[in-house]
């Protein structure tokens, strides 16, 4: 059946965010006591504090106790301690014992303990002049993992390759029938396979 994963984001807010003003000791700040910003230009979140950790546990149980949601879509979750994630995911089944845990990341630790799947970032935006590439992929990333590499969400595009390339999207640069069987090769590599956008056509 369908799950609904919540996306989630922690490693930064953005800088109007109710979370600066209730609880500024929060953010990481400068010497002078101004806000740091994360890679995107976002407030930083201080994960050093164990405060901030039990404060971002409790949300993620407020979602799955009381709107009963399947699971979360961890943005960039290697900016983020392990250990965050691997206590949340201990606190999580404690409420829902098949609670389902993806990582924007590719830190190979992740699926040891709190993480279901990463995402495939070795398999997206490539060009694949040949299958070749495609089998090497796989047999890297099965090499590279401490339990194998098939957990994996495998796409050729995603939300950020959206904003950053705006219209020059792979089914304009690579046209259709390309964009089709990339898909195909890279679907049968293990993993979840998703589309988005343009490419799902």
């Amino acid at each position: 059946g369908l799950r609904v994963l919540l996306d989630i984001v922690y490693l930064h807010c953005g800088p109007g965010a109710v979370l600066i003003e209730r609880h500024p000791a929060f953010m990481k700040r400068d010497e002078k006591g101004n806000l740091k910003l994360a890679k995107w230009g976002f407030p930083a979140i201080d994960f050093s504090k164990p405060e901030v950790h039990d404060y971002f546990w409790r949300n993620m149980e407020m979602w799955v106790r009381d709107f009963d949601i399947d699971g979360y879509r961890c943005d960039v979750s290697d900016g983020i301690p392990l250990a965050f994630w691997e206590k949340a995911r201990e606190r999580l089944e404690a409420i829902k014992p098949d609670i389902g845990m993806l990582a924007e990341g590719t830190r190979k630790e992740d699926q040891l303990k709190a993480f279901d799947l990463d995402y495939g970032w070795g398999a997206a935006f490539k060009t694949w002049d040949n299958a070749a590439a495609i089998r090497t992929l796989w047999e890297t990333q099965h090499a590279a993992r401490p339990i194998g590499g098939a957990k994996f969400v495998r796409f050729i595009e995603n939300h950020d390759y959206v904003e950053d390339e705006g219209l020059n999207r792979l089914d304009k640069a690579w046209g259709v029938p390309r964009v089709n069987a990339v898909l195909a090769a890279l679907f049968t590599l293990g993993g979840f396979g998703t589309v988005i956008g343009r490419c799902a056509r």
